[in-house]
């Protein structure tokens, strides 16, 4: 097949690819090998970091990755783009958040950092922990006491566990210029280098292959889908999306644990 005649995916993972219990449906793992196996391409598009794509994930077989809300693109196992917070600023970053008091966890490529010196013994913490420790297979580390040690780390994002109430106006004023940051309902704050998104990524895939943009597809369930369902012509809600991304969709399928994304895929005549 021409590189001009293939299709790609692209799979957001939570919500989407799999379900409540991080698992993927036997249905959506099948649908995806006879979608490669008809020549097209299958990548996923996530906020998540490399190290918490989880091995039952990758073993699916996906072409590509891209992870951190755009901040790295992988495709054919090598980093084909990356945009991602320069170390420099680590250490100055880690002492504002520290200010704060707020629980906050480093999201890198190959291990998640979790700064002790602000943690408060919360249900809600140990919850998050248990969730970040799950999905990257026990990479979990704490960050070193000297922010200036940090420079020696490696991350992309960074998620603080703010409350809706608290106020962060200081933290915000410092990120506004030279980073995304997204203040979610529940009060978290997740922040990425400027200019990172998942349609950045998409785009970087294009530009890389030279696939066209009319054969593009991807599939999502949340607002932080928006910017990807956006990028494409063919713009697949999951059957349990939030209502906010659905005037965006070009076809809704079913949900994760209904077989969602085999019936998008068959509707699209891609398998």
């Amino acid at each position: 097949m021409n590189t001009s005649d293939k299709k790609a995916v692209f799979f957001d993972i939570d919500g989407t690819l799999v379900d409540d219990y991080n698992q993927v449906p036997e249905s959506a793992a099948k649908a995806i090998a006879r979608l490669r196996q008809n020549g097209h391409l299958a990548i996923i598009n996530t906020g998540r970091t490399f190290v918490s794509v989880g091995e039952h994930i990758r073993s699916v077989g996906f072409d590509g990755y891209i992870c951190a809300c755009g901040s790295r693109v992988y495709y054919n196992g090598e980093e084909i783009f990356t945009q991602t917070i320069p170390t420099k600023r680590y250490p100055d970053i880690i002492r504002i958040l520290r200010k704060t008091k707020a629980p906050v966890f480093f999201e890198g490529p190959e291990a998640v950092y979790f700064d002790p010196h602000n943690e408060g013994q919360t249900e809600h913490l140990k919850h998050v922990k248990a969730y970040f420790t799950d999905i990257t297979g026990g990479r979990v580390y704490d960050l070193p006491k000297d922010p200036e040690e940090s420079c020696s780390l490696l991350f992309d994002k960074f998620f603080c566990l703010f409350t809706p109430d608290e106020d962060i106006s200081e933290l915000e004023e410092y990120v506004k210029d030279d980073f995304l940051s997204i203040r979610h309902r529940d009060g978290h704050f997740e922040v990425t280098a400027k200019g990172c998104s998942k349609a950045q990524g998409i785009q970087a895939i294009i530009d890389s292959l030279g696939i066209s943009r009319d054969n593009c597809y991807a599939l999502g369930d949340s607002a932080n889908d928006l910017e990807m369902l956006k990028a494409v012509p063919h713009s697949i809600g999951m059957g349990n999306s939030a209502e906010v991304i659905l005037p965006y969709c070009e076809y809704i399928t079913k949900g994760v644990t209904e077989d969602g994304i085999l019936h998008a895929l068959e509707h699209y005549e891609l398998i």
